[in-house]
């Protein structure tokens, strides 16, 4: 009984390597391939605000609120 215990854990560690060996794999494929199709820089629009001035006048609406 002991023995046949061990041969399913057994079997279950390499099941679960061997999904962790094909997932690492993948994610390496993926990253390879994905390195050939560079991201997209969005363009900011002219006379556009920063994120700050906006949080600023954000900040800004609330005070005047209260």
């Amino acid at each position: 009984m002991l023995t046949n215990a061990t041969i399913v854990m057994i079997i279950g560690m390499i099941i679960v390597y061997l999904f962790l060996f094909i997932m690492i794999g993948l994610m390496n494929l993926i990253s390879f391939v994905l390195s050939y199709f560079p991201e997209k820089k969005l363009a900011v629009a002219d006379g556009g605000s920063s994120e700050l001035e906006e949080i600023a006048a954000a900040i800004a609406i609330a005070k005047k609120k209260v």
